[in-house]
């Protein structure tokens, strides 16, 4: 690790379900800060800044005070119906805002690592590489890959990160898949899974582990796709969880994605391919039930 040249680490959204778990394993080797917005949080061994996204100048004043070698910006508007419904507010925080990142990042010389989504694809095909032309199919992938673009244009150091579905352990006031499963299952209410949408699934501790040995590498410039060795949909997904957990199944619901109310257009097989991050690092990510035992063994429902 080049500690002398990278000292100062900056994660945005640190208060979200992957900034979380990102800026406390990275304290353990940096000088880590990270922002918030609406949910002001503690991580043992960071300092938090809070960050209104489309407060341009908030976001040139903590920068400023900061001074980042390196900046994971994670931050954004996730949910895609809402990125469907109310596209300038989207737009505003997807795209200008880390526009304005990548122009501050390149001002300090700091590397910049753009967390972006396999939505950039549009489903039709699958385990798709990081030399797949993206296809968006829904706004919020649309505003994606135009951060990807913006990042591409203006930071000569950069790496983007397409990121698969997560899950894993959260701090509680920022929740994921598996919180969302858990909770379903514990109050014995139906659970609506897709059958007919496929993923790779990502164990948020190997993206994170991934993330950090990839800093230390000398290469930038570069697109990775980081998500679970195994595609399933998200019932057969609620099935493993279940089993794992010793959760009823009967309260997961099988469903098409057509017989669900939404905004957004979903893909129906946004898999990805992780062969190029794997061969770089020499890691091997999770499948499923191994990612699922991994939890169980670190006290999930504790």
């Amino acid at each position: 690790m080049l500690m002398s040249l990278y000292s100062q680490l900056l994660v945005t959204g640190g208060s979200g379900f992957f900034g979380w778990a990102l800026a406390k394993h990275a304290a353990k080797l940096y000088d880590t800060y990270f922002t918030y917005c609406q949910h002001r949080i503690k991580i043992s061994g960071c300092q938090e800044y809070h960050l209104n996204l489309q407060d341009s100048e908030e976001i040139e004043n903590v920068l400023e005070e900061i001074q980042p070698n390196i900046i994971i910006h994670t931050a954004a508007l996730t949910n895609a119906d809402v990125c469907e419904k109310r596209r300038s507010m989207a737009y505003d925080i997807n795209v200008t805002s880390t526009t304005r990142l990548a122009e501050l990042a390149e001002d300090l010389g700091a590397k910049f690592v753009y967390i972006s989504t396999d939505l950039v694809f549009d489903g039709q095909q699958g385990n798709y590489r990081e030399t797949d032309i993206p296809k968006p199919c829904n706004y919020y992938g649309e505003t994606k890959l135009l951060g990807e673009k913006a990042v591409k244009e203006t930071v000569s150091d950069y790496l983007i990160i397409r990121l698969s579905l997560m899950y894993g352990k959260s701090h509680g006031k920022s929740t994921c898949f598996t919180d969302w499963l858990r909770d379903g299952l514990e109050h014995q209410q139906p659970v609506k899974l897709y059958t007919d949408q496929f993923r790779t699934p990502l164990l948020v501790n190997d993206g994170v582990r991934s993330i950090l040995k990839l800093l230390e590498q000398p290469v930038k410039g570069e697109t990775f796709h980081l998500a679970g060795r195994e595609r399933l949909n998200r019932y057969e997904f609620g099935k493993k969880f279940a089993k794992a957990f010793g959760y009823d199944d009967q309260y997961l619901q099988p469903v098409t994605m057509q017989e669900v109310e939404m905004s957004a257009q979903r893909g129906s097989d946004c898999s990805l391919n992780t062969q190029k991050i794997q061969n770089l690092l020499n890691v091997k990510l999770s499948d499923v039930d191994s990612g699922l035992r991994a939890m169980r063994q670190n006290g999930y429902l504790k």
